[in-house]
């Protein structure tokens, strides 16, 4: 069997309790992620029409959509959008977005696949549609 963290945790961030509970099957780890209700309802009003078209939509924090960009134009758009705090990308959430995210106060990021090994900063979540229950 395969053994996983709690969804928004890293193994590294785990307990020794946490640890012994998830390898004697006592918790399982959740299944749904911790996310606002409104930004899910906005993510699943918004997939449809971002679902296989490799752009990305940056909404703020009352989640109006400030832009909606090809996904190579994202790292431009990151520094020219004030107000951004949530990026919606049919791509793959690499360590670079990442960084610049934060780098510019974004704090969520909703993508079709996380990058292997990224490390998610303290303050920010990264989930994939999937993690969500969308594809």
């Amino acid at each position: 069997p395969i053994y996983r963290a709690s969804p928004g945790k890293e193994v590294e961030e785990l307990t020794p309790a946490e640890i012994k509970e998830i390898l004697e099957g006592q918790k399982k780890p959740a299944p749904a992620v911790e996310i606002d209700s409104a930004l899910l309802e906005k993510v699943k009003s918004i997939y449809p029409s971002l679902k296989e078209t490799l752009e990305a939509v940056i909404l703020d924090g009352n989640l109006n959509e400030l832009a909606r960009v090809p996904v190579n134009e994202l790292m431009q758009a990151l520094g020219k959008v004030t107000d951004g705090k949530h990026i919606i990308i049919d791509g793959i959430a690499t360590q670079r977005l990442i960084d610049a995210a934060k780098s510019s106060n974004y704090t969520t990021i909703i993508a079709f696949k996380k990058a292997d090994g990224i490390k998610v900063p303290e303050g920010m979540k990264v989930y994939t549609f999937s993690e969500l229950g969308l594809s």
